[in-house]
């Protein structure tokens, strides 16, 4: 699918510790699912919706998914700027510059740091969070 060291978000601070946890987490379920509930959570909260996925199996799905919605809200700049907002991308990063493609990956980056941050700080001895 994509390669996180050739992603905008590698130059823009998304720690080395996270991209690592990225390329191995991503490829369980539970962390798909976490990732993708996030997404829709932050969509919701910017006042759109994304389709619900039955059955989520791979990054790739999710990517598709997002390609399509980031398409259709990307020509409404109110609806951009309140879910690019709510999304948190770094304040470096221009998404609006971005391709569709692009800025897909940026925002599933994105979810999963906040899933995995959630984690990693809600685990009361601060060590690192393996599952």
């Amino acid at each position: 699918m994509f390669e996180l060291n050739s992603t905008p978000m590698h130059a823009e601070g998304f720690q080395v510790s996270i991209q690592n946890e990225f390329q191995k987490c991503m490829k369980e379920l539970d962390w798909l699912t976490k990732s993708w509930q996030q997404l829709q959570k932050d969509f919701t909260l910017s006042g759109l919706s994304l389709e619900s996925l039955s059955a989520i199996e791979t990054l790739a799905q999710i990517h598709e998914v997002l390609v399509v919605k980031v398409t259709q809200v990307k020509s409404d700049n109110r609806q951009f700027e309140q879910l690019l907002y709510r999304i948190d991308l770094p304040k470096k990063l221009d998404a609006t510059l971005l391709e569709v493609n692009s800025l897909a990956e940026v925002m599933i980056l994105r979810s999963f740091q906040k899933v995995w941050l959630r984690k990693y700080y809600s685990n009361n001895s601060g060590k690192r969070v393996d599952k």
